[in-house]
C-alpha cells in the first residue's frame, strides 16, 4: 500500500530584484534623513560645531569602505543582490540628507533665538550705561555693580579651541559711526560649524542684505559670515 509522500520542500528563493532594491532605498533614505534629524538636535542644544565637523567626517570615513565592498560584491552572484541593494543606500543616503539639510536651519535659530533673549537684559544694561554717562562702557565690567550684579556668560556650550563661545566679544568704535548707528559692538563668533561666522548686536538695519558678509537677521542680531 502506498502512502502519499510529502513533498520535498523547495529551496528559499532569494527575494526579487524590486524588493531587494526597495529595501535599499528605503535604508538609505531612512539613515540620511536620521542624520538630519541629529544634526537639528545639535543645533538646538546648539552644539553644532565640531560635535557636526566630527559626525560629518566620521560618516564619510564610513561611507567610502562600505561602497567599494559593495562594488565589489558586484563581481559574485552570490552576494549581487545585496551589493545592489548596499550601493543603492549608500546612493541614497547622502542625497536624502542633502536635500533635508535646510531643516538644520530651523533649528539653529530656535538656538539664536534663545541666546538673543538671554542677551537682551546685558544689552538694555549697556543702553542704560550709555544714556547715563553719554557713551558707551570701555569694557562689559563696568557695567557692574551699578546696572548689573555681574557680567553674564552667554549660555552657550564650550568648545575646546573656541574659548569665544561662553563670553561676549565687546569693544568700543574708536571712530564714531554713522548718525543711528552704535558706537560698540557686542557679539560672538564661530557660530555652528561655520569657522569666521559672527553673530553681532545690529539693531540698525544699514548692512542686511546689501552687505556681503550678511546671512540672516534674527531679532535686532545678524548672522555674518567673513570669507
Amino acid at each position: 500500500m502506498d502512502f502519499p509522500t510529502t513533498p520535498p520542500a523547495l529551496p528559499r528563493q532569494p527575494g526579487s530584484i524590486r524588493s531587494v532594491l526597495a529595501l535599499g532605498l528605503v535604508a538609505g533614505v531612512a539613515t540620511g534623513l536620521g542624520v538630519t534629524l541629529l544634526l537639528c538636535v545639535l543645533e538646538w542644544l546648539g552644539r553644532a560645531s565640531f560635535d557636526t565637523i566630527f559626525l560629518i567626517v566620521a560618516l564619510f570615513y564610513a561611507w567610502v569602505p562600505v561602497t567599494l565592498v559593495a562594488l565589489f560584491g558586484l563581481v559574485s552572484r552570490r552576494f549581487r543582490r545585496k551589493a545592489l541593494a548596499t550601493l543603492l543606500a549608500m546612493l541614497a543616503a547622502p542625497l536624502a540628507f542633502w536635500l533635508t539639510l535646510d531643516w538644520t536651519w530651523s533649528f539653529r535659530v530656535m538656538a539664536l533665538e534663545g541666546f538673543v533673549a538671554r542677551s537682551q537684559p546685558l544689552v538694555d544694561a549697556i543702553h542704560a550705561y550709555e544714556k547715563r554717562h553719554s557713551q558707551p562702557p570701555p569694557e562689559l565690567s563696568a557695567l557692574v555693580p551699578e546696572f548689573r550684579a555681574e557680567v553674564p556668560g552667554t549660555g552657550m556650550p564650550v568648545f575646546p579651541g573656541m574659548p569665544v563661545f561662553p563670553e561676549y566679544r565687546y569693544a568700543r568704535l574708536d571712530e564714531r559711526p554713522e548718525a543711528g548707528a552704535l558706537d560698540w559692538t557686542l557679539c560672538i563668533s564661530n557660530i555652528g560649524f561655520v569657522l569666521g561666522s559672527e553673530f553681532a548686536y545690529r539693531p540698525d538695519e544699514t548692512l542686511d542684505r546689501e552687505d556681503e558678509a550678511f546671512v540672516e537677521r534674527v531679532g535686532s542680531w545678524v548672522l555674518l559670515h567673513h570669507d
